[in-house]
């Protein structure tokens, strides 16, 4: 889903989807991606390289969700990073 797609569908409401989102066509999948980077960057932003790479690690190598990572590495809400992350995200392609 590219840009333009995105715009005629509905907005993203999370960002932690389902590792099979990755899974489809080469448009989809590099949607996936570009919607990770820009994701990771404003989290990045946010709270600081460390504490993201931090969370990552908490997600992917100690599989914990994103609501308990996200309290245990920025000290904060996953429903408040979430939300700003999807504003700024959304502000970025200007959509």
């Amino acid at each position: 889903m590219g840009r333009q797609e995105l715009a005629k569908k509905r907005r993203l409401t999370r960002l932690d989807m389902d590792s099979r989102a990755g899974e489809g066509n080469a448009g989809q999948i590099s949607a996936f991606y570009g919607f990770s980077h820009l994701a990771v960057s404003c989290m990045a932003r946010r709270v600081g390289e460390s504490r993201t790479f931090a969370f990552f690690a908490a997600v992917v190598r100690d599989e914990r969700g994103p609501y308990d990572a996200s309290m245990r590495t920025y000290g904060q809400a996953w429903s408040k990073v979430q939300a700003a992350c999807l504003t700024d995200m959304y502000r970025t392609l200007r959509l």
